[in-house]
């Protein structure tokens, strides 16, 4: 008769089997887990990578704007030097102003940008100006 000794290595190897199929099924679903983690923190990455590329767009506007501005500002602050130059403290008109401007030979189209008015203001004004030194 067979006894229970007999099969010791087989009921060894069997629960070694079971012990390593037990140990394959943990690891593949921590494998399943990682994964899954994974997926998600690529899908994070892609969401902050996206909001960090808006936002340089944003900043380069912003950066754009701030160009154009300090720009205008130059611009604006060149025209009060030249209006300063072309100021007599005895003539409180800026159509005086932009008579000596015509006196002294500028152009019209610079007198209009100088002084902010419309060339036509500023034709008329040299047309008056024109018929005053010839009377």
């Amino acid at each position: 008769m067979l006894e229970i000794t007999d099969y010791y290595f087989e009921i060894i190897a069997c629960l070694a089997l079971a012990g390593v199929c037990y140990a394959n099924y943990l690891q593949r679903s921590a494998l399943i887990r990682l994964r899954k983690m994974i997926r998600c923190e690529r899908a994070d990455r892609q969401a902050l990578e996206n909001d960090v590329q808006a936002l340089l767009a944003c900043s380069k506007n912003i950066g754009e704007r701030v160009l154009t501005q300090d720009a205008e500002q130059h611009k604006m602050l060149k025209k009060l030097d030249v209006i300063d130059l072309y100021r007599d403290p005895n003539q409180g008109t800026s159509y005086d102003q932009v008579r000596k401007m015509i006196e002294q030979g500028i152009g019209l189209d610079e007198i209009a940008e100088i002084c902010d008015l419309r060339r036509g203001e500023v034709e008329l004004l040299s047309h008056i100006a024109s018929h005053r030194s010839a009377a």
